[in-house]
């Protein structure tokens, strides 16, 4: 199993880096930005990962995903122009 790790090294490099940088940018926005707005936008990557879990990985109860995705769009609308 550790042959694996050695295998696919270069990948989860990328894959750390990736994540990395995410947490950074992230705790930057934190710091320079209000907090309300960091967090809304944060949760944006849920809308992604639904709209994915849904287009491409063809995932069951597509009722309960859509209507979350439907009430954090509302949610950023809402904070957006208030």
């Amino acid at each position: 199993q550790l042959k694996q790790i050695f295998e696919y090294a270069k990948g989860f490099t990328v894959i750390g880096f990736v994540i990395m940088s995410y947490t950074v940018f992230y705790l930057l926005a934190l710091d320079n930005g209000f907090v309300g707005y960091v967090s809304s936008v944060k949760s944006t990557s849920v809308l992604l990962t639904i709209i994915w879990g849904l287009a491409v990985l063809k995932e069951k109860d597509k009722k309960a995903k859509i209507i979350g995705g439907v009430l954090i769009t509302i949610g950023l609308i809402v904070i957006k122009f208030s």
